[in-house]
């Protein structure tokens, strides 16, 4: 039987079944399969639900195997030897205290879990392994009697591998949380013979939603468990529902050395799963779960399913056998993987986690974000302290420092500063609480611009990039450039180049290749007052792209502030690199060059033009090219610039693509209905009478009939509109919701 948390129970029930599968060589035809389930739902990081992934137990086994094959046949070697149950009373007579340490790799977005999140986390696996969890009592009769109890406890570290205080939580600013893998326990682990270490990301880079190895089959360092923040715990950036609040209870399973019930497969449903177990004598055997649901009369294998195991994939997992159990505690007692030293009273005294330890209080660890790192002169922006290893923010001081800000200094948590004066701004935090002070000063952290549009007379503007100081345009600073790069990022992004052009001899460029999968990094125009422009109008640019790959998935987008950059209103282009239709490359889809050595002729470069017709009547309106880097190749970027764009009546275009919006009114949703008479992506929005944005979204489209259902059952009673642009075409409906 194999074991897998019920978040991505299913998920990774399945990737680890299919692993042992390759392990044991029982199934030398079965190819591991990912299995995308059904499951409940989960607040995700957006404000939608979305299904909680599957775990990545057996994609990392099998990658690790095909790399080392000696490995496999080593881990066969010990796979039960070792391991052999061992009913003796050794095993059972303590209660087993475990040190954990819960890395948090963000970059300051919801994947930043609370303490509070990180608690919950802790409370979830420490009811469940104790089988003190409130729904022990919904278990099925029929395996009431078998519900194991491990007595195993899990403690935060209160001491760091130096010696230093800790509150068993680490942070860590990193683009690779976006795609992470192994590469973020490059980042930070601790010794893993003393810490069970765990690394909550924001997205795992094969789709899992948490992943861990069994004991000893890879390098020390890479030990632990690597979590999806929204399937962490049942709060937070995660969800109370069964699947992700028992992931970590399910990827612990693993870490412990379990298998997913149905045995060697990554196939829940399959008939052939009745061949093979989980080696756990009291788990029935069984086929698993494929559907997600919670069938507690399900038969299969001529026998009752245990579908509330914890290492099946169903929606209601509550419970591990006895024989689960035995089998965990008997690779705690192994040499195999260092578990057995976790729980040693040597180490929980190094660690901080024996009975009776005392905590101190930390020195914190400083770090801040702003609401805005870009405005206009005259205009605030709000700073949020995030601090680190402490129990309370109420025990925290601070003294803030800010560059070109009014006021200068704040002693405040949340200060609003208020910036009168353009220029590039430094500001710095110091955290002092009675256990110690830490500082951190962010460089050129906060842009400001003149208050005054720098093209008062937008239309006819264009920059090609022929300043030599660019971005800084030393005789006229309101016509400055902003970059703004993600955090942790340290290489070069967006430079002038002169390598290649279309007007002039320069251009902007940004080398993909040299940058962390993921990095966001922006370039962000000076202030157009295009209140002074007639409509229609337009943002046109040209852009040159190639990939390094066929599997490159840079994405380019354009975002329209009306205030000048304090907001982004919403995506106005958006192209991707592994797109169908119009991708973003230039030289072909199937065309690649090694990494920086993309280098555009003059037949290489493609113009794009946007409608920004919704922004003629603002005064301050900028623009941000965002780049989101994955590998590709080099990006340029030339000739920016405001212009007038054809101009299609509403009626002819409702004509030309059979546009229609039904009901409308509307007690509930709306559906919007168009044709397209080939491949382009469609941007809709959804705005109130002020032109507050409600929903957007771009809709990557094939040719032929489009059906895309507006969420209007959510709005109140009033009149909305929706803006669509096909092109550079758009036009803008009514919507009525009673």
């Amino acid at each position: 039987m194999q074991i897998f948390f019920v978040p991505y129970f299913y998920i990774e029930l399945c990737i680890s079944f299919l692993i042992q599968t390759l392990i044991y060589m029982r199934f030398s035809l079965l190819l591991i399969k990912t299995i995308t389930l059904t499951l409940l739902s989960v607040t995700a990081f957006a404000q939608q639900e979305a299904a909680p992934k599957p775990c990545g137990t057996s994609h990392v086994m099998n990658k690790l195997f095909e790399q080392y094959p000696e490995r496999k046949a080593a881990w066969l070697a010990q796979r039960n030897a070792p391991f052999a149950v061992n009913d003796t009373a050794s095993i059972y007579d303590s209660v087993l205290i475990i040190p954990v340490v819960v890395h948090v790799i963000h970059n300051y977005g919801p994947e930043n879990v609370s303490d509070a999140q990180i608690f919950d986390m802790m409370r979830i696996i420490n009811e469940d392994f104790a089988k003190i969890n409130s729904d022990t009592n919904a278990v099925d009769p029929v395996f009431q009697p078998i519900v194991g109890k491990t007595k195993v406890a899990f403690r935060l570290a209160q001491i760091d591998p130096d010696g230093n205080c800790t509150r068993g939580i680490t942070r860590h600013v990193s683009a690779l949380t976006a795609s992470a893998d192994d590469n973020v326990k490059d980042i930070v682990s601790w010794n893993t013979s003393q810490y069970f270490n765990i690394w909550v990301v924001r997205t795992i880079s094969f789709n899992a939603g948490a992943y861990a190895y069994y004991p000893g089959t890879v390098d020390p360092q890479y030990e632990g468990v690597v979590c999806l923040a929204s399937q962490f715990g049942s709060m937070g950036a995660s969800s109370p529902n069964n699947f992700s609040a028992r992931t970590m209870t399910h990827e612990i399973g693993h870490y412990f050395n379990l298998a997913h019930t149905w045995g060697d497969t990554n196939e829940p449903g399959a008939q052939d799963n009745c061949l093979w177990d989980d080696d756990v004598e009291d788990t029935p055997n069984t086929v698993g779960v494929a559907d997600q649901g919670c069938n507690k009369n399900m038969m299969s294998c001529g026998v009752k399913s245990n579908v509330e195991n914890y290492m099946d994939y169903s929606s209601c997992a509550r419970m591990f056998t006895n024989g689960q159990v035995t089998r965990m505690r008997t690779a705690l007692h192994s040499s195999i993987g260092s578990r057995n030293t976790l729980w040693t009273l040597e180490n929980r005294l190094a660690t901080g986690t024996n009975n009776g330890y005392v905590a101190s209080i930390c020195a914190p660890v400083a770090d801040f974000d702003a609401a805005t790192r870009v405005i206009c002169s005259g205009k605030t922006s709000e700073f949020t302290p995030l601090i680190g290893n402490v129990a309370s923010l109420d025990s925290v001081h601070y003294l803030w420092t800010f560059e070109g800000g009014m006021p200068n200094t704040s002693t405040e948590a949340n200060p609003v500063i208020t910036y009168n004066s353009a220029g590039i701004f430094s500001v710095k935090l110091m955290a002092y609480t009675s256990g110690g002070a830490d500082s951190i000063t962010k460089e050129n952290f906060v842009t400001v611009n003149s208050g005054t549009a720098a093209y008062s007379a937008a239309l006819g503007i264009s920059e090609s990039f022929e300043e030599s100081s660019f971005p800084l345009f030393a005789n006229n600073l309101d016509k400055t450039w902003s970059i703004v790069n993600g955090p942790s990022v340290t290489s070069p992004t967006w430079q002038r180049n002169v390598a290649a052009s279309t007007t002039g001899s320069a251009s902007i460029v940004i080398a993909n290749a040299l940058l962390p999968d993921n990095a966001l990094n922006s370039i962000i125009t000076p202030t157009f007052h295009i209140s002074s422009v007639g409509s229609p109008v337009g943002l046109r640019f040209k852009m040159a792209f190639a990939k390094t790959a066929s599997n490159n998935k840079d994405q380019l987008k354009v975002y329209v502030s009306k205030d000048c950059g304090k907001t982004w209103q919403g995506v106005i282009y958006s192209k991707l690199a592994s797109a169908t239709g119009t991708p973003l490359s230039t030289v072909g889809n199937t065309n690649y060059y090694e990494g920086t050595s993309f280098v555009p002729t003059a037949s290489q470069w493609r113009t794009e033009t946007v409608n920004i017709n919704n922004y003629v009547q603002y005064e301050n309106v900028r623009f941000k090219f965002e780049m989101k880097s994955a590998g590709g190749g080099n990006l340029y970027i030339d000739d920016v610039e405001i212009v007038t764009v054809p101009s299609v009546g509403t009626a002819e275009l409702i004509k030309q693509y059979e546009i229609s919006i039904a009901p409308n009114p509307t007690n509930h949703n709306s559906q919007l209905s168009y044709v397209l008479g080939k491949q382009e992506n469609i941007r809709l929005q959804l705005t109130d009478l002020l032109g507050r944005e409600i929903w957007q979204q771009v809709q990557p489209n094939a040719a032929g009939q489009q059906q895309i259902d507006l969420p209007m059952q959510q709005l109140s009673a009033g009149m909305y509109l929706l803006h669509l642009q096909i092109g550079n075409q758009s036009l803008s409906q009514k919507i009525i919701k009673n």
